[in-house]
């Protein structure tokens, strides 16, 4: 079922998850909050709403969201699982990625310099600015 994660966790993308206050897996149980929600949006991408692995997911209590970090427009995807009983849902990390402003191109991230405000990409430095804080 989880075959299609792409994160591989490295020193790089654990002290990333870190310092906006996520981790590669959380677990809610008892409704308290594995991280500060009022940190993100969290949504469902149009992708996922519409792809046949939804309806199958659905089955095994399992659904895609992306927390979308309100200061830096990172996106974090994540693969959420509910357990039998309902009393805890665990995230499970499955990418970490930008929208481009201007072209809206999804790119992989490997670094962020939140100091200096942009982020690392396969295809080079992004500014925090360059980045669509629109859902997707």
């Amino acid at each position: 079922m989880l075959e299609h994660f792409r994160v591989e966790m490295n020193q790089d993308k654990y002290d990333l998850l870190t310092r906006i206050g996520l981790k590669e897996v959380m677990i809610e149980k008892n409704y308290s909050d594995p991280f500060n929600k009022e940190s993100f949006v969290t949504y469902t991408s149009k992708e996922y709403l519409q792809s046949d692995r939804k309806q199958t997911d659905e089955i095994y209590r399992m659904s895609e969201i992306v927390l979308l970090h309100r200061a830096s427009g990172l996106r974090v995807e994540y693969v959420t699982t509910e357990s039998y009983f309902g009393d805890e849902y665990s995230y499970r990390l499955k990418d970490i990625f930008i929208v481009t402003k201007k072209e809206q191109v999804r790119l992989h991230v490997t670094k962020v310099d939140f100091d200096h405000s942009f982020f690392i990409t396969q295809q080079g430095k992004v500014l925090f600015t360059e980045v669509s804080l629109d859902r997707q």
